[in-house]
């Protein structure tokens, strides 16, 4: 890397503003064609795209870093290398791998909270509640000080929106010869009260009749929360001439 180089890109990888990052994107880039075993290139270039919130741009960066192998870069940024691909993987909705990635560095750093803490997220995506409670607790007994190494803001964001983010598609629609199978959503509550309401519909179920609209919200909060664990039920029920107009639902356990 000539000295030019190199002097512009440490003047911007750093830097808090998108517009400089954005500059340091091509100028990484064009190190990284001349020099592509380089491990700490191919780190500052994922974060540059993370921090523009370019995070499918960003993963095979953090990739290539990781293939080489985080042993290549500073000690500083070993840790961080698993916390930035892994919840980046997490982002792209990639669980697994996530879940390796972040499990790795777990053990290669057990004094590092951080990783369990983004661990948990993962697992907490996949639905396996019981062990991300278990790492964050895991996390909390290592506390000593200012530990999550500046990570403070994007933890309480993560923890703030896990029951929304990443963003899952809504279940597919299905079609029968009569019938429309589809997600249920906030405007299917009215239709839900008005047959949930009686007696007679809920005699033989496992659900008491509905009280009030808020009864019937929380069924809608319960489709949703499957859809965004990736469970397709329950889904509504709707007549073919009136798709709009939910007549019941249908799930299974």
């Amino acid at each position: 890397m000539s000295n030019d180089l190199k002097t512009q890109i440490d003047s911007l990888k750093f830097s808090k503003s998108e517009d400089e990052r954005k500059k340091c994107i091509p100028l990484l880039q064009d190190f990284l064609s001349m020099n592509q075993e380089d491990a700490q290139a191919w780190y500052d270039l994922a974060r540059c795209f993370d921090f523009i919130g370019d995070e499918v741009a960003a993963e095979p960066c953090y990739r290539k870093a990781y293939d080489i192998g985080y042993s290549n870069l500073p000690e500083k940024d070993r840790s961080s290398l698993f916390v930035g691909f892994g919840s980046t993987l997490r982002n792209n909705l990639k669980f697994s791998e996530s879940r390796e990635v972040l499990s790795s560095g777990a053990n290669s750093f057990p004094g590092y909270p951080a990783l369990d803490v983004f661990l948990a997220f993962t697992l907490y995506s996949e639905g396996k509640f019981k062990l991300a409670s278990e790492h964050l607790f895991k996390a909390i007994s290592q506390i000593e000080g200012k530990v999550f190494d500046g990570y403070e803001n994007a933890i309480k964001w993560y923890a703030d929106n896990l029951k929304t983010h990443p963003p899952r598609k809504l279940p597919q629609e299905i079609q029968t010869d009569r019938l429309v199978l589809r997600a249920i959503t906030d405007l299917d509550i009215e239709s839900i009260f008005e047959y949930a309401c009686l007696p007679e519909v809920s005699k033989h179920t496992t659900w008491q009749c509905h009280q009030n609209l808020t009864d019937s919200q929380k069924l809608v909060d319960y489709a949703k929360t499957n859809y965004q664990r990736g469970l397709v039920e329950p889904l509504a029920i709707s007549l073919k001439e009136n798709p709009a107009k939910l007549i019941g639902t249908v799930g299974w356990f």
